[in-house]
């Protein structure tokens, strides 16, 4: 089988899109969300519904609301077999069937019970599998980006999201903390705040080192490569930094960003949380039966209750996981933390900004003069190292 090429797969997004646009019935579906949904899942909901059109038309040469339901049946097995983000598609084209009362064609795209097992509670991240992470991160981006996952309970694009403006200092009894507020979510309306009391410590060895933590509109965490111009840190980047941590840390367990977010909601209702107050720390509507999703994984509770209430002493009783606090002196052996206008312009980050803007500088004005003496000639690239 032929490898695809990279970058197929980004082509094809446009594609897709332009796809679903143009399908009809599909302009007023798409009018209905405006408002409901935030751009980055409207976007997601275009190329979604691109793919099961594109397989309509070459299928059946068809639109969807133009299927038979025998035709619609086969659709939702092709996409199935044929394609991974089946779930997502179907639930889209499930979507839209409804919205045109089209219950029928709909039927055809109901997501069939998972047979799988819901998850162990010994795959639940421990307070010491995070502090284990945290100490095999490299750098103090990826420590703090680490520590606020795990507890916040936040969505890893949510993390990444965040700018400058939206970390605020909470002063409480004589201590300073850092409160986040999470403006871009996956859905309008489960905008929400979050105080940092364990994670503090790790985020401001960050801002620290930060040298652009002084701009409101500058990602928290950003790219490497990328400080200076706004980039941010994506998930990919975020991704492979976790895998080596997990590699280095030595932890068996399988480990992934939303994993954070699993283990939040069931240490938040260890703790004696109720559903009411974890549905809004972790950002989900009033009465959402996502948290109902958590209760197996705190049947430990449940016993040590039943241990309490006849006077013995639980097997296991129940434990608040911290993790620990920054360790400035162990991570500046990597990441010089800067202090002062010296240690500042030679952060590394900094550095690199300057460079950048240095050799932006120069081949402009290099540019220029060539032109002024008639030469319309491109800028000269200055050689970088392979």
């Amino acid at each position: 089988m032929a490898k695809r090429k990279r970058g197929t797969k980004k082509r094809d997004k446009p594609q897709l899109k332009d796809l679903a646009i143009a399908e009809k019935g599909a302009k007023d579906f798409f009018k209905s969300k405006e408002g409901v949904v935030t751009e980055s899942s409207m976007s997601a909901y275009t190329m979604h519904l691109g793919v099961a059109i594109k397989y309509s038309h070459e299928r059946f040469n068809k639109s969807l609301l133009d299927l038979t339901e025998d035709e619609a049946t086969e659709l939702a097995r092709v996409l199935s077999v044929e394609k991974r983000s089946a779930t997502t598609s179907g639930i889209l084209v499930r979507m839209f069937y409804n919205y045109h009362k089209q219950y029928e064609l709909a039927r055809a795209f109901r997501i069939k019970k998972n047979n799988k097992q819901r998850m162990d509670p010994s795959e639940i991240l421990t307070g010491n599998d995070v502090n284990r992470l945290i100490k095999a991160m490299n750098t103090l981006r990826d420590r703090a980006i680490t520590a606020v996952l795990w507890e916040t309970g936040a969505r890893i694009h949510e993390v990444l999201s965040l700018d400058m403006g939206n970390v605020h200092l909470v002063e409480n009894d004589k201590e300073t903390h850092y409160k986040v507020y999470f403006g871009k979510v996956k859905e309008t309306g489960q905008e929400h705040s979050c105080l940092l009391i364990e994670a503090s410590s790790h985020l401001e060895a960050w801002l620290n080192a930060y040298s652009m933590s002084f701009v409101s509109d500058a990602p928290l965490f950003p790219a490497y490569d990328k400080i200076g111009k706004k980039g941010r840190l994506s998930y990919g980047g975020y991704r492979d930094a976790l895998r080596k941590a997990v590699k280095k840390a030595r932890l068996k367990k399988k480990i992934y960003a939303h994993l954070f977010r699993h283990s939040r909601a069931t240490h938040l209702l260890r703790s004696g949380w109720s559903p009411e107050i974890v549905c809004k720390y972790m950002g989900w509507a009033p009465g959402s039966p996502m948290v109902g999703r958590y209760s197996h994984l705190a049947d430990q509770d449940v016993d040590n209750a039943v241990y309490e209430m006849h006077n013995k002493t639980p097997p296991k009783p129940r434990e608040i996981e911290t993790i620990m606090k920054a360790v400035t002196d162990e991570v500046g052996k990597e990441t010089p933390i800067p202090k002062g206008v010296e240690s500042f312009l030679n952060h590394p980050g900094m550095v690199r900004y300057l460079d950048d803007l240095i050799r932006a500088r120069v081949e402009e004005q290099y540019e220029q003069g060539l032109r002024r003496f008639g030469v319309a000639f491109p800028a000269m690239k200055l050689d970088k190292k392979k």
